[in-house]
């Protein structure tokens, strides 16, 4: 392969962030996008600006894509296979596994190799050099791909050598974080509407089971002091669940917590602005609580501050929601011939990390003790308690109530009595895989 010289073409807020790194770095960078002004500030601080992608596949051996849906995807993918110096094309952008299967068709004609090669962590992980970067292609290509986007990213997982798997990958953890998110937004707010001071309600609820991307970093940081900046907006965040929702009714899952998700998020988006951030989310749980989920927030009689019983059930509704969103994302990267200890890394690595990934799974479901000391009857029980409570503070049925259906489902498929965490064997069944250390 000749002198690897790298091209970026999409520069909206993620591709101009990635950009801007990458020259920080010193790269010698081309860059095209529609929006003149975006290239104008680029070039300004020292890329090569291109007039089309034409041009810039004919000046780049490497082409990095940074685009908002598959449709320009493939647009792009065509007048880049029509050029004569580009080698490899990495598609950062999450499209899914049928639009990067139709793009390495086009590509392959062409002598052109794709890396999948989608990117988490926000414009402001791409400034910071934090970025989690999944790559699915050929080791060389891959390789390449990391070397050159390496000033940009805090971690890189080589999920597989067929480009797709990446993408499902990162589906994956989207489900999974998106699901947390929710759900702790959920509990909170119906915790802040029972009197708990919302910090003290944090707090508990990272020191247990609950923990999550979104108790541990969209809660307190973009929530509790109300800034509202997580980078995705609540219309936008819907696309990533539709392509995760296709992939689960693929592998032949039965409708599950995710779904309870997507439905949710729908809700919010008609009752709030669709083009508001994702964390403005929470506003949708205030309505029903009358109470505002911030930092300093207290209410006079209200103060339940060591009713240690109603914050364990707010622990449980919260765990048991993620697990089982976890076990039906575990069971679709499986299906995807993802190795399981490949796919936790991913998660562990990206916004899909919980308790339940970064200890259970790795301490007992790989391992297939199951032992956590909590039937699937318990963690049912658990589930309506909280319930009966959260009615009390103004929250209507939500995801938990669709955590609840999920469980008692698997209660009569795998046993009352069986450990919560051997839930996960009624996906197993069905995609024909275990999820364990196979050495």
């Amino acid at each position: 392969m000749r002198s690897c010289v790298p091209g970026i073409v999409g520069l909206g807020q993620m591709g101009s962030a990635i950009a801007e790194r990458l020259l920080g770095d010193g790269a010698d960078l081309r860059v095209f996008d529609v929006n003149a002004t975006a290239v104008a500030k680029l070039e300004k601080a020292g890329a090569t600006a291109c007039a089309s992608v034409r041009e810039l596949a004919d000046s780049a051996s490497l082409v990095l894509t940074c685009l908002p849906g598959p449709a320009i995807s493939l647009a792009v993918a065509r007048e880049a296979a029509l050029a004569e110096r580009v080698e490899i094309l990495a598609e950062l952008s999450t499209i899914g596994r049928d639009s990067i299967h139709e793009m390495n068709g086009i590509l392959a004609a062409a002598g052109i190799e794709l890396v999948d090669a989608p990117v988490s962590g926000g414009p402001l992980g791409a400034r910071q050099g934090t970025l989690n970067l999944m790559l699915a292609g050929s080791s060389v290509a891959s390789e390449r791909v990391a070397l050159i986007c390496g000033p940009a990213c805090g971690n890189v997982a080589h999920v597989g050598v067929e480009p797709g798997q990446a993408q499902l990958a990162k589906l994956v953890n989207n489900g999974i974080s998106m699901t947390a998110f929710l759900v702790s937004s959920e509990v909170v707010a119906a915790a802040v509407g029972a009197g708990f001071p919302p910090e003290a309600v944090v707090a508990h609820l990272n020191d247990g089971r609950a923990r999550n991307s979104g108790t541990l970093t969209k809660l307190p940081k973009y929530v509790l002091d109300r800034t509202f900046d997580v980078g995705a907006t609540l219309e936008s965040a819907l696309k990533d669940q539709d392509l995760y929702l296709d992939e689960y009714r693929k592998a032949g899952l039965p409708e599950g917590v995710v779904a309870g998700t997507r439905e949710l998020w729908a809700k919010t988006v008609q009752m709030l602005d669709p083009e508001g951030d994702a964390a403005t989310i929470i506003r949708y749980f205030e309505h029903f609580t009358g109470t505002e989920v911030a930092t300093g927030t207290r209410q006079e009689g209200k103060d339940r501050s060591g009713d240690a019983g109603w914050l364990g059930l707010a622990d449980s509704a919260i765990a048991y929601t993620v697990l089982a969103a976890t076990c039906e994302a575990a069971a679709v990267g499986l299906r995807g011939g993802i190795a399981p200890r490949t796919l936790l890394n991913v998660l562990n690595a990206g916004t899909a990390r919980s308790y339940w990934t970064e200890r259970v799974f790795n301490e007992q479901v790989l391992t297939r003790r199951f032992d956590t000391g909590t039937s699937i009857d318990e963690a049912c029980n658990a589930l309506r308690r909280y319930l009966k409570v959260a009615a009390k503070a103004g929250l209507p049925a939500g995801l938990v109530s669709r955590a609840l259906y999920v469980l008692d489902d698997a209660r009569t498929q795998i046993g009352a009595d069986a450990d919560v965490t051997a839930m996960i064997k009624r996906y197993e069944r069905i995609v024909g895989t275990a999820f364990a250390d196979v050495a």
